[in-house]
């Protein structure tokens, strides 16, 4: 998609969303019975949110999820998380539902309230 000398603009990043519109249409007979509804999520990068990518996600009635700012400790949560599974040899899901199980209600409480406040 991208060629090694080229670089990331607000016009090329339209032309991807242009092109991905075009392939909902021809693959997915769905997209227009749901009146295109697509939800995006990408980060606030320059490309992602100039004038002109904006006016095309508007055109498209594409709805934008906001992108949280960086939280400090979740990288590290997941990173812990990354080296017990990549050293797991049990149940991924099981020890997924296990580590939420033992958190209590403050825990997330904690971070959705962190979460607001940024």
């Amino acid at each position: 998609m991208l060629k090694s000398d080229q670089t990331i603009t607000g016009s090329f990043y339209r032309e991807q969303i242009i092109c991905l519109t075009r392939a909902l249409h021809e693959k997915q007979p769905e997209y227009e019975m749901r009146q295109h509804k697509v939800i995006l999520l990408h980060d606030n990068a320059r490309p992602h949110v100039t004038k002109l990518v904006k006016e095309t996600l508007e055109a498209f009635r594409w709805k934008v999820l906001p992108h949280v700012a960086y939280l400090s400790d979740v990288p590290l949560h997941f990173s812990r998380w990354h080296t017990h599974l990549r050293n797991a040899s049990y149940d991924i899901e099981k020890w997924v539902s296990n580590e939420i199980v033992s958190k209590d209600e403050s825990f997330f409480r904690r971070r959705i309230r962190l979460l607001l406040e940024r």
